[in-house]
């Protein structure tokens, strides 16, 4: 005679909640952006001896994603970015994937990656790396141009580096690190310049810059030039 177990287990769902990124003890209400918080049996108890890891993305049960999103008025969940990406921009938080939406909609796009790079009067402010589509050409100015009416000002890129190729990760996926590496060192290298005994202060020139120009960012600048 054979004898056979029907196993009945109850359907748990987790707990999925955005919380302010400043203050994560504050639960964030529907549409509001902050970081996606999860709790329930599917998250993990912690990083393999990995115990510094463990308590920087665990907190009392609830597994912090990296990821910053929202929630509707229905429950539904949306991603926006990954919160080491964002760029703190004069105080205002730029997402990296807005911008890479927005200039992907240009036609001569093939693919781009948004990084932040320090600035001195915004502190951080985005770069755009750009590999345009074969045969095409574009200027700076006339992305640009494209990017006004789609960006807000402090969204829109401060500097715009075409290249051939973009780095990407084994899998082939866009990768901000290499880029990320590349402007530190660039820093690095400027405050060593400026650090040097009897190093000049940069001279500041300022040049003219056209009304399309202007007309983009939706401000007055200058275009400030170091010598």
């Amino acid at each position: 005679m054979s004898t056979s177990v029907t196993m009945v287990e109850e359907e748990v769902h987790p707990e999925f909640f955005p919380l302010e990124i400043e203050n994560p003890e504050e639960i964030l209400e529907p549409n509001q952006t902050g970081e996606v918080w999860i709790k329930g049996p599917q998250v993990m108890i912690g990083y393999w001896r990995r115990e510094r890891e463990t308590q920087e993305v665990l907190s009392d049960g609830w597994l912090r994603t990296g990821d910053s999103g929202y929630m509707d008025e229905e429950g539904h969940f949306f991603l926006v970015d990954r919160l080491k990406d964002l760029i703190l921009c004069s105080g205002y938080n730029v997402y990296p994937r807005n911008v890479e939406e927005a200039i992907y909609l240009h036609p001569k796009v093939a693919e781009v990656t948004v990084i932040g790079i320090a600035d001195e009067y915004r502190g951080e402010t985005p770069k755009a790396f750009v590999k345009l589509k074969d045969d095409a050409t574009l200027t700076e100015l006339e992305l640009i141009e494209f990017l006004a009416d789609k960006l807000s000002k402090i969204e829109v890129p401060s500097e715009v580096e075409f290249r051939s190729e973009l780095p990407k990760t084994l899998i082939g996926k866009l990768s901000k690190k290499e880029l990320k590496d590349e402007e530190a060192a660039k820093d690095r290298v400027r405050l060593r310049l400026e650090r040097r005994p009897g190093a000049r202060a940069p001279r500041r020139l300022v040049v003219p810059v056209s009304y399309t120009h202007l007309r983009a960012h939706e401000t007055r600048h200058e275009l400030v030039c170091r010598l």
